[in-house]
């Protein structure tokens, strides 16, 4: 099943994604959430942003899984929280894919 609803606020996504830029423009080395993107960036690790991400997970994420999916969504005990970035002539080889997830919430910003 898929549900939409808005869950961060425009505030919000903007600062993320000026959080995601900086640290791009830092040169610290960047850890690619998977094999097929090579411009997303894994939020936690060196970019600093673990502890929001398991704030969202605990506040918001986990609830809302438990109610949706019950059992399975209740018990979320880790996030893979990563950003990709689309571009015209980038990836180009993003295939259809499945993961071992129980849940999986994907927040466009």
């Amino acid at each position: 099943e898929i549900y939409s609803f808005p869950l961060l606020s425009p505030q919000a996504c903007r600062m993320l994604v000026e959080e995601v830029e900086h640290f791009q423009l830092s040169g610290l080395p960047a850890r690619r959430p998977n094999s097929m993107n090579n411009y997303g960036l894994v939020l936690n690790g060196p970019i600093g942003l673990e502890r929001l991400m398991d704030s969202l997970q605990a506040r918001y994420v986990a609830p809302l899984g438990e109610l949706l999916f019950g059992s399975e969504g209740a018990s979320l005990d880790h996030h893979h929280a990563f950003v990709v970035q689309y571009k015209a002539g980038q990836d180009l080889g993003l295939d259809m894919h499945t993961d071992a997830c129980d849940v999986t919430l994907n927040v466009c910003l």
